[in-house]
């Protein structure tokens, strides 16, 4: 009787291992497609191309008196986000900072951008960790180490800085209709939501990656484990939504203090403040002499920013206005960015 246990026990820890690495086989078949140039090329193409297809039928074009749903047309989709036709329309001070940031993010050279990709993957991996192990209900579980899914992204950055750029956009259109019209802002996002028909290339990798990687036996187990890692990206997306207001909220503290600022906004941050720290560190950016980002440790950049962050909070109505424009300008390009992780997920081709 004790053999037949012993062996029942190392059959399930054998199938359990045996599926760990069906999950890390799909990723694996994943990345050789997303990280080939060309190969990726083509998915990028279609992850831009069929979001614009969707903001052309869930978007109204013009503005009327009969809008049934938000107004962005196709010509204010390919503005320049960054700047004065942007989310950060009437403040020039924004527009330099927002355009030097998107500068670092994909003007960098290839040894800091995949150093970054690398580092920042590993803390994504480490914040998720808890949260998908809580949804299986199994505290022994660990995520394989992740592939570079944008190992060969340098050959098309101008593409993906395109996609992204349309992504903030109709994002900010959609918040601002939100606030003035929020019937029509809801059928704007849930025709959004219905992704039915689009990205059929990227759902034809996940499908042939599933049957490549994913024997029949392990299926089960993987449909737990993909379900709990798309759960848990969703609940980290709405984790990131709450810290930004929380960190708006410590900018905008009654008692108009930058101390009080930035104990709120590290607070907020949680240990993320630690991990950017440790990822600029370890992927520095060349110098630029004309930066007007100060180049010092987050934790002193935070102790900065509040001062100039506080002094325009209290300032006059057209000041707080802008800054409330940043504020969602970040929450905006977060939430683009996003999409690139969670694009499996979103599309929900399973």
């Amino acid at each position: 009787m004790k053999l037949i246990v012993v062996m029942s026990m190392a059959l399930a820890v054998a199938f359990g291992q045996s599926c760990d690495s069906s999950f890390k086989g799909f990723m694996d078949c994943l990345a050789a497609t997303t990280g080939n140039s060309p190969k990726g090329k083509v998915l990028e193409q279609e992850f831009d191309d069929d979001f614009v297809a969707q903001v052309s039928s869930c978007f109204d074009s013009s503005l009327t008196g009969s809008n049934a749903k938000c107004v962005l047309s196709r010509a204010n989709l390919d503005t320049d986000v960054y700047g004065d036709a942007g989310p950060l329309h009437g403040c020039p001070k924004c527009q330099e900072f927002a355009h030097e940031i998107r500068d670092r993010i994909f003007k960098a050279p290839e040894s800091v951008r995949k150093c970054f990709r690398v580092k920042f993957t590993a803390a994504v991996v480490n914040d998720l960790q808890p949260c998908i192990r809580n949804q299986l209900n199994d505290q022994s579980f660990s995520i394989p180490a992740m592939p570079d899914f944008d190992a060969g992204s340098a050959a098309f950055a101008t593409l993906i800085e395109q996609s992204t750029s349309h992504r903030i956009m109709a994002y900010s259109r959609s918040s601002l209709c939100k606030e003035k019209s929020p019937q029509r802002a809801k059928v704007t996002e849930e025709c959004m939501k219905n992704k039915k028909g689009y990205y059929k290339k990227r759902c034809e990798l996940t499908h042939s990656c599933v049957s490549s990687a994913v024997s029949s036996s392990c299926k089960s187990t993987f449909t737990k484990t993909k379900d709990a890692t798309c759960t848990c990206l969703a609940l980290k997306r709405a984790e990131w939504h709450d810290r930004l207001e929380k960190v708006k909220q410590a900018v905008f503290n009654p008692e108009k203090s930058s101390t009080v600022c930035a104990s709120g906004v590290k607070s907020a941050l949680g240990h993320w403040v630690q991990d950017f720290d440790d990822i600029a560190k370890a992927c520095p950016a060349p110098a630029d002499p004309n930066s007007k980002i100060p180049n010092l440790p987050i934790g002193k950049l935070i102790d900065a920013g509040c001062i100039v962050g506080v002094e325009a909070a209290n300032k006059d109505a057209n000041t707080q206005s802008q800054l409330l424009s940043g504020f969602r300008m970040v929450t905006e390009v977060l939430d683009a960015l996003n999409d690139r992780v969670t694009s499996f997920c979103d599309i929900n081709c399973f």
